[in-house]
Parts: structure tokens; C-alpha cells; sequence
């Protein structure tokens, strides 16, 4: 049973390639991340790469499926802020998800892709979310942290960076090579080899309210001041040390 998060349920994730297996839940509808098996049908396969389907399901029950392994960025798809090498991953410091040893499919790694007329989500039509055999670029992801001060996400998402990503809290999971937001809409059901499930793509899903974010826009940096929109339920996720 998902609780709300105290002080003494939210560790710190362990370092990227340390971890023990997590889940990744959403806190709102305790929907569970799953990994089908379904192969991409060979239309949508790119070169030749090995692509699975990806769906949320509502089991919180840990299982080869939903859980995965949080590894490290290669040296070339780093940031080029250094994060240090301590005990916990960061906010902002990108990583891969790991599917399952146990499912024996070799090293599958979360990722997605740029959507294209040829390449989206089965339902929607949003970026397209799928595991890969290829650990490159395209699954790299980043925590975020979700604020609760309403318009200073801005101000607390830039101060977090570097802190310690605790368990069983909100979090943001951006697509760094799209800056797309891990997305799933309870709505949008779809039927797998394990019965009825809902889809999973890349939407950052934010509130419709403007917010003043001119601060350095013509440099494309962001300060403290820089007021950014909160990104809504279905862009929020929490991982779960399985």
C-alpha cells in the first residue's frame, strides 16, 4: 500500500549503478511504469534497434515488469555541471533507466525519441516512450523537483539542483534530449498481452496560468527569479525502492 511521504520514508536514491531494483510510481492514481514485451511492430523500428512497447498499469506489486535499475551516464553524455560521485542521485544529474535483469532481454534502457508524422504514441499521437537496446542520447533522463510554492517552481526547481533525490516523493522525469516530461493520462487505456493498461508517452502537461519567464530569455539562461509552470498530476512520478 502507497503512503503519503514522511521524513522517515523518503531515503535518498542510491548512487546511479548502485541501486537495488525501484518502481515508478504515479503518487496521484497509483499507476505503476510496466514493460509489456511487445515488440514495436518493424514500421516504427529505427535502424534496425530493438524497441518495446512501454504502458502504466495500477499494481504496485514489485515484479520483473515494473521495476528497473537506475545506471550512469556515459562520460560523453554528461552535463557540464560535475555532479559529485556521493551516495544519492542528484536533481538535474541525467541517468538511465534499467529494464530488469530477470526479464532476460538483454540491457534495455528507457528512452524516447523527437515526434515525427512516423513516430508517436499508439493512441495520441504524443512522443513516443519505449525501451531500447541502444543506450545513447535518447535515454537520458532527469529528476526534477516538484515545487509547492505555487509560481517560485522557477526559484526552488534551479536551488534544488544537486540535492539528493529522496523516495516516495513527486518528481518531474524529464527526456533531456527533448525536454518532454514522462506522461500518462488514466483516460487513455490501451490493451496489452497482460490485460487493460494506459498508455505511456513524453507531454509536459503544464497548468494553463502565464508566468513572467523573460529573465535572460535572449541567453537562454535561467536565475533564481525565473518563473517557470508547474507541471500538472500527470507529469508527476515517484520512485519506490523495491
Amino acid at each position: 500500500m502507497l503512503t503519503p511521504p514522511t521524513a522517515s520514508t523518503t531515503p535518498p536514491l542510491s548512487r546511479p549503478g548502485h541501486c537495488s531494483q525501484a518502481l515508478l510510481l504515479n503518487p496521484d492514481r497509483a499507476l505503476v511504469l510496466l514493460l509489456p514485451l511487445t515488440l514495436i511492430s518493424l514500421a516504427q523500428m529505427v535502424l534496425g534497434q530493438e524497441e518495446y512497447l512501454v504502458s502504466v498499469g495500477s499494481s504496485s506489486v514489485p515484479v520483473a515488469r515494473n521495476t528497473f535499475t537506475v545506471e550512469p551516464v556515459a562520460a560523453r553524455l554528461k552535463e557540464a555541471i560535475a555532479y559529485e560521485d556521493g551516495e544519492g542521485l542528484s536533481y538535474g544529474q541525467p541517468f538511465h533507466l534499467k529494464c530488469n535483469d530477470a526479464l532476460g532481454k538483454g540491457d534495455l534502457y528507457l528512452a524516447s525519441a523527437q515526434h515525427t508524422p512516423h513516430r508517436g504514441s499508439r493512441i495520441t499521437n504524443h512522443q513516443a516512450v519505449f525501451m531500447s537496446s541502444v543506450c545513447d542520447n535518447n535515454a537520458v533522463w532527469i529528476f526534477h523537483h516538484v515545487s509547492d510554492m505555487g509560481i517560485k517552481t522557477g526559484a526552488t526547481r534551479l536551488l534544488s539542483l544537486g540535492e539528493a533525490v529522496p523516495s516516495n516523493t513527486p518528481v518531474v522525469m524529464l527526456h533531456r534530449a527533448t525536454g518532454q516530461s514522462l506522461y500518462c493520462d488514466d483516460s487513455v487505456s490501451e490493451s496489452t498481452e497482460f490485460g487493460l493498461e494506459y498508455e505511456v508517452c513524453a507531454n509536459s502537461s503544464k497548468a494553463p496560468n502565464k508566468c513572467e519567464s523573460l529573465v535572460a530569455e535572449a541567453k537562454g539562461t535561467m536565475t533564481a527569479s525565473t518563473n517557470v509552470r508547474a507541471e500538472l498530476a500527470a507529469n508527476q512520478w515517484m520512485v519506490a525502492m523495491a
